[in-house]
């Protein structure tokens, strides 16, 4: 086995040292321009950091075809195979000496960036930058594990497997939860790899286990890809209904177009102005016809939740919020610290740390325990106001120190930085609305005791946005409750109130949501597989954020309508009929035919999609020497 791991590492050791000189030179040029580790909410599609586990992936595929490719060809593979060693340990020779040239060419260089920008340009480097070294690894092998299963395996849909990285890269799990994905991700394809590695690589293909670890990425992609041809189907009816059958009235009218009016779906998609005017227009007073009348639509303005930008500290990814600072001269960045909780006072020509700064003040020194830390991590907004759990601040380049502008309550969560709503400033905590007089907030006077403080009527949870706007001296605002998903469950309200001068709220609407698209579109993927959304739900609920988290109490409470539920066990029937069909018409065994008719009972027609792409055409029956034919692809 160390011959064969010496074979390999001899066989890619100048691709390998050239794709380290590379992977260096790129990644000490951006540490050299002082944004290596500067993601920001803004940035975090088109920032380096969101742009390298992409690449650390594609590099680990590349490498996985790359030294398996060869193999493909029946006298190659034969070959391999009958060395003086048993299958796993020639897998695992091949796979250490991959390891090993793939921790060299990605996270190696990494570490000695991180390292080097922390020896020599301050302390700025937190640990979860060193986890990041870590995770690249584990990113990396997982691409070449999954390069092993695209190259080897004979099934048409291998390419399907590359899913489970994609969802890996994509998901956000809190805190260090993302490294218990990213373990499930590579026992996965590495079972699967193992599974796989055997002299007969078409008999292997149609084993249980690897059919299984195939089909279920497939039936997950199948779930959603048929859960939105549904909708699709339903939202291209509905404008042809309404618009006509034509190609430009698709393309200009979007959905929210049809979806009446006092609809939750209408609440989603309208725009700040028209949520305020519809639902004036809905009270029919007179009163609020002359709100209307006086509506100032330039002044109205939004508040959404900010659970998904809430930082984790030590979060070892490239997904956090903006949080650096920057002074109005331009000659220093001030870089937030998850270790130490302050922000780090950084030169940008000179790229070298000159002190800290935190809520108490700043310090020239490289100790920043003279100076009191913020309470946790934070986010920065695009007006520099610095948002932290509980209060809002301000930054006085003059005075160099932060200002609280707001302080809530200590059974409180801020949850949205401070915007200016006409004479008044909205805030937004997890318990009420806050709408402070601008006057006293300039003047650092932001106590919450003094202003209007409105109870949220609702679970804020379930908060989508807070609309508010100004007419004649006083606020109107509008709270919109729900969650928009096929799931109704959950209550959906609008709820309109007037504020006056004194901070007094009179509710001039409160009214249920409807729901726009009929229950089977609002149901689709239940419909589609109600044991897979299952699983997705509970998944999805221990790792999902956590404002998209259903809880185990919303999945009891959950009940579909009976039509509903019809049809899934329709839908469930006719899969199980035609998987039946199929296996049957493939002539495949006995054995394997009832498994393949339970899949596609209790799954779906995701099921029978991953049988019609994993069951190859005009397979022969078992005992057939042609079934135990080996690879030949060359």
């Amino acid at each position: 086995m160390s011959q064969l791991l010496r074979q390999e590492i001899r066989r890619f050791r100048r691709f390998v040292a050239g794709s380290a000189a590379v992977h260096l030179v790129l990644l000490w040029s951006q540490a050299s321009l002082g944004s290596l580790y500067g993601p920001s909410s803004e940035t975090l599609n088109r920032g380096l950091l969101s742009f390298w586990p992409w690449a650390w992936l594609a590099t680990g595929i590349l490498f996985g075809i790359a030294q398996w490719r060869p193999y493909r060809r029946s006298e190659l593979w034969i070959f391999l195979l009958h060395r003086p060693l048993p299958p796993s340990r020639i897998l695992v020779g091949m796979g250490g000496a991959a390891v090993l040239l793939l921790a060299v060419a990605v996270p190696l260089p990494l570490w000695l960036v991180t390292w080097l920008t922390d020896l020599g340009a301050g302390s700025w480097i937190d640990t979860r930058h060193y986890g990041l070294v870590a995770w690249s690894l584990g990113v990396t092998v997982t691409g070449y594990l999954a390069g092993i299963v695209v190259t080897l395996t004979p099934h048409r849909s291998r390419f399907v497997i590359l899913l489970l990285p994609v969802l890996l890269l994509l998901q956000r799990a809190p805190g260090w939860w993302i490294l218990l994905v990213l373990g499930i991700v590579l026992t996965w394809i590495g079972a699967l790899v193992a599974a796989s590695f055997t002299p007969d690589l078409r008999a292997a293909a149609r084993a249980p286990l690897p059919l299984a670890l195939l089909a279920v990425p497939i039936q997950y992609l199948a779930l959603f890809g048929l859960g939105f041809l549904l909708l699709l189907g339903y939202s291209v009816g509905v404008v042809v209904q309404e618009h006509g059958f034509h190609w430009k009235g698709l393309a200009v009218h979007a959905w929210n177009d049809y979806f009446p009016e006092g609809t939750y779906d209408r609440s989603f998609y309208a725009s700040r102005s028209e949520v305020l005017t519809s639902a004036l227009r809905t009270v029919d007073t007179e009163h609020s016809s002359d709100l209307l009348a006086s509506l100032d639509r330039d002044s109205v303005v939004e508040l959404r939740p900010q659970w998904l930008t809430a930082a984790r500290r030590h979060r070892p990814l490239p997904h956090d919020v903006r949080q650096t600072l920057w002074e109005p001269t331009g000659t220093y960045a001030y870089r937030f610290s998850h270790d130490q909780l302050r922000f780090e006072r950084w030169h940008r020509e000179q790229q070298t740390a000159r002190g800290w700064l935190g809520v108490s003040g700043s310090t020239e020194s490289s100790d920043p325990s003279t100076i009191e830390p913020f309470e946790g991590v934070l986010r920065v907004t695009s007006d520099h106001q610095v948002v932290t759990a509980r209060r809002i601040y301000r930054y006085d380049s003059e005075r160099d120190r932060f200002e609280v502008r707001f302080a809530g309550r200590p059974d409180e969560l801020v949850i949205t930085p401070a915007v200016r709503a006409g004479d008044r400033i909205a805030v937004l905590t997890d318990q009420r609305l806050y709408l402070l007089d601008a006057d006293h907030r300039e003047s650092g006077q932001g106590d919450p005791d003094s202003s209007a403080a409105i109870e949220l009527p609702g679970v804020a949870r379930n908060l989508l946005r807070v609309v508010v706007g100004a007419s004649d001296r006083r606020q109107i605002v509008a709270f919109t409750f729900g969650v928009l998903s096929e799931r109704d469950h959950l209550e959906a309200r609008e709820l309109l109130l007037e504020v006056d001068q004194d901070g007094r709220s009179t509710v001039l609407l409160d009214r249920e949501l409807g729901q726009g698209p009929p229950a089977w579109a609002r149901h689709r993927r239940f419909i589609v597989s109600p044991v897979l959304l299952t699983l997705h739900d509970l998944a999805w609920s221990a790792v999902g954020p956590e404002d998209q988290r259903l809880t185990w109490r919303d999945l009891r409470g959950s009940k579909p309508p009976s039509s509903v539920l019809g049809l899934a066990t329709l839908a469930a029937l006719l899969a199980a009929t035609a998987t039946a069909w199929l296996t049957r018409r493939r002539q495949v065994p006995r054995r394997q035919r009832g498994w393949w008719i339970a899949a596609g009972f209790l799954t779906g027609w995701p099921g029978f999609i991953s049988c019609l792409l994993l069951m190859p055409r005009g397979q022969p029956p078992r005992g057939d020497p042609a079934s135990s034919r080996a690879l030949d692809t060359g």
